[in-house]
């Protein structure tokens, strides 16, 4: 996550996926930006907000609002649910103590929304771009569901959503079974790994799918109710 590109449609439609999940129940929620310097050169995220999508309020906030920082949301907290805090520290190359100190923020919370540039590092390589596997499974033996921003790479997005469904399942199931579904849009998906006390959630995001339309976000056919194991 990068403060230039907060904003853009996106985010727009993460936090209003995000309020939808959560802001029925008590659960709380922990969004870890992953968050790393600006670059350079701007190369896109400035895609306008869709203000006439669902959730009219967040949408008019961020179009009013000229700097681009997270801390814009912080603030704003409530657009999301009732009880959401956030991890803000930039990740660059002290990572091990930075995600300690994200472990420990972690405690407090049902949920952590893992918000990286690109997604996720399944060889583990290191990329302050990605969320690395370890630290998926790190968070998930401490018993929360999880949430990932993922990009979409450049072949067939079925295939791939698929392929993340699968992987991710068999590199977490030894730990502990976890329900696995992915809402996408155009270009990015949005990965729910969820422990089975939240499952629950996962019906408000389905219900509110139906009423907004498919061209706002949809959710794979796919997850691992569909997989015999």
């Amino acid at each position: 996550m990068k403060n230039q590109y907060f904003g853009d449609i996106h985010d727009f439609k993460k936090y209003t996926l995000l309020h939808w999940f959560i802001n029925d129940s008590d659960k709380k929620l922990l969004i870890a930006w992953y968050l790393t310097e600006d670059d350079k050169i701007k190369k896109d995220g400035n895609k306008k907000i869709l203000s006439e999508e669902c959730y009219h309020a967040l949408a008019e906030f961020l179009k009013n609002n000229n700097k681009k920082d997270v801390k814009v949301i912080e603030k704003r907290s409530d657009f999301i649910g009732k009880h959401v805090g956030f991890f803000s520290e930039y990740l660059k190359s002290e990572r091990k103590n930075w995600f300690e100190k994200l472990k420990n923020k972690a405690q407090k919370f049902d949920i952590v929304f893992m918000d990286p540039d690109n997604g996720i590092k399944f060889d583990n390589s290191d990329s302050v771009k990605h969320v690395l596997m370890d630290e998926i499974k790190e968070i998930w033996k401490m018993g929360k569901s999880i949430i990932i921003y993922q990009h979409f790479p450049m072949i067939n997005h079925e295939a791939v959503m698929a392929g993340y469904v699968y992987k991710l399942f068999k590199e977490l199931k030894n730990i502990k079974k976890p329900f696995i579904a992915i809402v996408f849009s155009s270009d990015v998906m949005y990965i729910f790994i969820l422990q089975g006390k939240d499952k629950y959630l996962f019906e408000n995001v389905m219900e509110n799918i139906k009423k907004c339309g498919k061209n706002f976000l949809d959710i794979f056919e796919f997850s691992t109710e569909n997989i015999k194991s």
